[in-house]
């Protein structure tokens, strides 16, 4: 897989936090359109800084991190603050809902912060995705009202709402019982088929590995 045909394409990344702390290491990693990869290892093992580093919130020490085009450390703050928005698709280990807002208002975040995402988006979009996970009953409640599985599924939708290129996924079946994880792993996973989506799913639950293109051990990339 050449970088022409990678959505996300990692060379000689290394990062540390502290002088000598944990440190991160990852020779080569690339994810075409298409494909998902399941991220594993223990806990410490770095999954989230990882993701962090995948998406621009992070940025490496030596090497580089590319994603659907863009060099991370070769943009403003500003830019990689934008390219996050229109290119990636985050589910965060907290979630990250405003409280003030609807379930479907929060789904339709993207759309709602950059109108030109939204423009082609409509409230279909967010009932659809909705439906999928098993939410739509709930879009008229504020996050306050939901369990910690619905509010998971709520980062989920909005996650995948302005077809991002890449959707990057803090273990997010972490609060889900088996058959809502394997929706929500479905929902996942269909987009990436259907949309051409590249996917990093970070995951403790093994069992959910199998519909994966490719297991990411980060335990044999840290020191």
């Amino acid at each position: 897989m050449t970088s022409e045909t990678s959505r996300i394409l990692v060379e000689n990344l290394e990062f540390r936090y502290g002088k000598d702390g944990f440190q991160l290491r990852v020779p080569e990693f690339r994810v075409g359109a298409g494909e998902s990869v399941g991220c594993i290892g223990p806990s410490g093992s770095g999954k989230t800084t990882f993701l962090h580093l995948l998406a621009g919130i992070l940025l490496p020490e030596r090497g580089t991190v590319e994603v659907d085009g863009v060099v991370w450390s070769r943009v403003a703050d500003s830019v990689r603050r934008k390219a996050r928005l229109a290119r990636i698709g985050l589910v965060f280990q907290e979630f990250e809902l405003l409280e003030h807002l609807t379930v479907e208002e929060n789904i339709r975040l993207p759309g709602l912060i950059d109108s030109r995402l939204g423009r082609e988006l409509d409230r279909s979009r967010a009932t659809e995705l909705a439906r999928q996970t098993g939410i739509d009953a709930y879009l008229r409640r504020k996050p306050h009202s939901l369990s910690q599985g619905e509010r998971q599924r709520v980062a989920v939708c909005r996650a995948l709402f302005a077809n991002p290129a890449v959707v990057l996924a803090d273990e997010p079946t972490g609060n889900l019982d088996p058959a809502r994880s394997r929706e929500v792993v479905a929902a996942l996973q269909q987009t990436v088929r259907q949309q051409g989506v590249s996917l990093v799913m970070v995951t403790h639950d093994h069992g959910l590995l199998d519909g994966f293109d490719r297991v990411l051990d980060l335990s044999s990339e840290v020191s």
